[in-house]
């Protein structure tokens, strides 16, 4: 199965994102992955070899389709109008189209600064990043749709 990527956002959506590539990880490796999801999607297991170092998943690489960029948005945060809101360390690497239409963002947290990022390090720690991989896959597993709260 080849990986084919989409560029729905940025053709729908001209005015809502800025184009920019992540900025790779220093000695990057790949500590875990979700196999049963990688095998849905049809990823190849070579892109998680470890000779190939991180990768897509390091922000070193991309696939080919792959048209990355960082979303802009406007809406409400702690109850008031926020005005502009983007993905501050987040960048959208590419939508997959899956061959029955399906499609499923491909969305790489601490990615590097964008221009809505906050002027942190936009480099988001290990220990918590995994957490909530964590809690998300345990809903997955109990048979939850829904998201993991952020607090058990």
């Amino acid at each position: 199965m080849t990986l084919s990527f989409t560029t729905h956002w940025r053709d729908e959506l001209p005015d809502f994102y800025t184009s920019l590539s992540p900025t790779p990880l220093d000695n990057a490796r790949l500590i875990w992955r979700n196999a049963p999801l990688a095998q849905q999607l049809g990823v190849p297991d070579a892109l998680f070899a470890p000779e190939s170092g991180a990768g897509v998943w390091g922000g070193e690489a991309l696939l080919p389709g792959m048209s990355p960029l960082a979303q802009v948005y406007s809406g409400h945060q702690f109850g008031a109008r926020a005005g502009q809101l983007g993905d501050g360390r987040g960048i959208l690497l590419g939508e997959q189209q899956l061959a029955d239409g399906r499609r499923y963002d491909w969305h790489l947290k601490g990615a590097g600064l964008t221009p809505y990022s906050r002027m942190g390090t936009a480099a988001p720690c290990c220990a918590r990043r995994s957490g909530k991989v964590w809690r998300r896959r345990r809903c997955t597993l109990w048979g939850s749709r829904r998201r993991a709260p952020r607090r058990w």
